[in-house]
């Protein structure tokens, strides 16, 4: 856990885990180490601190190295045009 979810903020990622507990149970709830850092404000990239630090300006380079990816990811999606999902065999 960290990476990811801090560029996307803590405190959605916490949300998204207990909107889906009731349906998946508890083991899809909220972790306790996600729940105590979003009590302390540690709230990922946008406060500067999650389960990274992000001080001395660096939050504001990894903002913009993730904004640039997610750019060219959308790019990409564009490029591709309409993609069919087909069901998965691996359940």
């Amino acid at each position: 856990m960290g990476g990811g979810i801090a560029f996307v903020g803590l405190e959605v990622y916490q949300d998204g885990c207990t909107t889906l507990e009731p349906a998946y149970g508890e083991r899809i709830g909220p972790p306790t180490l996600l729940s105590d850092q979003v009590k302390r404000g540690r709230l990922g990239l946008k406060l500067g601190r999650g389960f990274y630090g992000f001080g001395n300006g660096q939050g504001a380079e990894v903002a913009r190295c993730r904004d640039r990816a997610y750019a060219d990811l959308t790019q990409l999606r564009d490029s591709l045009g309409s993609i069919t999902l087909v069901e998965s065999r691996y359940r």
